[in-house]
């Protein structure tokens, strides 16, 4: 019956009722070694994937996926015309075949099907307004930089603000702001690449002062950290008034709309356990560019 289209008939006990509809049997293609067709990829979240092909009767079958540009495949079987991938990496292009196994035989594999992973997902973050205060510098580590005004501002997919971080080692950082004002800032960083800005990830806190600079110092952890992969910073500046001077910003304002003027910025982070060398930021960095490429374009 393989493609075929029968009829079904359901009744009732004693035949009070019955009813008779067409229905097609899904095609199976034969098994005889030839390239499965068919290849989709869906339901495509940050760490995995749902691939579908056309059946092949009486075959199992193995799929094979790998990120695009590199040349060692990963492997996994399934009995039936479907597989759920999980454990990839986010924001990344990967490509998938499949190849089906008749009497034990494995057939010739699929073209590749390509897909990209999900990017983390971060809570919103912004302020009502930045006509009146914003973040008009942020210095730490490797970059120093200088910005116009806005009420969020995502800094992910400009490689040269990477900022490049070594475990253990502790970092002055500077904010400046436009105006001196009654302004608090804090600084956080997903440590643990969760996709949430802990209470206990927030490195910098800088409670209300009239002041239009802020300087501190953090030093990264030694154990608790994703090392080698793109983390996020965030940094917040908010008007908070005379009236909470001396008091800080609950930790929660990280994500939503909390202060009516000031300004949001995210940047991306990559901590090692020892200081890169030159040629391997500039690697890192474009590895950072071709991912936000991908992502972006895909």
């Amino acid at each position: 019956m393989n493609g075929q289209i029968i009829r079904l008939r359901v009744s009732a006990i004693n035949n009070v009722f019955y009813a008779v509809g067409k229905i097609t049997v899904a095609a199976f293609a034969p098994c005889d070694g030839s390239a499965v067709t068919g290849v989709t990829t869906s339901n495509v979240t940050v760490s995995g994937v749902t691939v579908n092909w056309t059946p092949v009767s009486n075959a199992t079958y193995i799929i094979r996926y790998r990120k695009v540009g590199e040349t060692t495949w990963q492997q996994t079987t399934s009995t039936t015309a479907t597989v759920t991938l999980s454990g990839l990496t986010d924001s990344t292009n990967y490509e998938v075949q499949v190849a089906a196994v008749c009497s034990g035989t494995p057939g010739a594999y699929s073209t590749s099907a390509t897909f990209t992973t999900s990017a983390i997902p971060y809570c919103t973050a912004s302020t009502v307004t930045a006509a009146n205060l914003y973040i008009s510098k942020v210095q730490v580590a490797n970059i120093n930089n200088n910005s116009a005004g806005s009420t969020y501002t995502s800094y992910t997919a400009n490689p040269a603000l990477q900022i490049n971080l070594v475990k253990g080692t502790a970092y002055p950082m500077t904010i400046n702001s436009n105006i001196a004002a009654y302004d608090a800032a804090m600084v956080f960083i997903d440590y643990n690449r969760d996709g949430v800005f802990a209470a206990t990830e927030r490195v910098l806190n800088f409670p209300v002062a009239n002041v239009s600079t802020f300087t501190g110092s953090f030093t990264v952890p030694t154990t608790g950290v994703v090392e080698g992969q793109t983390l996020r910073m965030r940094v917040l500046l908010g008007f908070a008034g005379q009236g909470n001077a001396g008091l800080s910003a609950p930790a929660t304002w990280v994500c939503g709309v909390n202060f009516n003027d000031g300004e949001v910025e995210d940047y991306n982070v990559v901590v090692t356990a020892t200081p890169l060398a030159t040629d391997e930021v500039s690697i890192l960095k474009m590895i950072s560019s071709y991912i936000q490429t991908q992502y972006q374009t895909f």
